[in-house]
């Protein structure tokens, strides 16, 4: 298990490196990314992560960094059963 857990971490430790520009920790990535809410929405030819704007209660440095992280991944033209996979930062509604 511990090398499974090890394994998560440094995954997570470069995609933070390589997507959102910035070397936190587990814990902040936690606290100001990956909590937040949003939805997947599927058409047949697109899968779309939206992903709820929250900078009143988040750090807007952070949701700048995921902004652009999202911009990335997409443009990464990446797929997945058959799909294009498309991240976006929307306003709530």
């Amino acid at each position: 298990m511990t090398d499974y857990k090890r394994t998560i971490v440094n995954l997570c430790q470069r995609r933070m490196r390589d997507h959102l520009e910035v070397s936190w920790q587990i814990d902040p990535l936690i606290r100001t990314e990956l909590t937040l809410p949003g939805r997947r929405r599927q058409t047949p030819t697109v899968e779309a992560i939206e992903i709820f704007r929250q900078e009143r209660e988040r750090d807007p440095e952070a949701m700048s960094a995921l902004d652009r992280a999202c911009a990335r991944l997409t443009a990464e033209d990446l797929v997945r059963e058959g799909r294009a996979l498309q991240s976006s930062v929307i306003e709530p509604r």
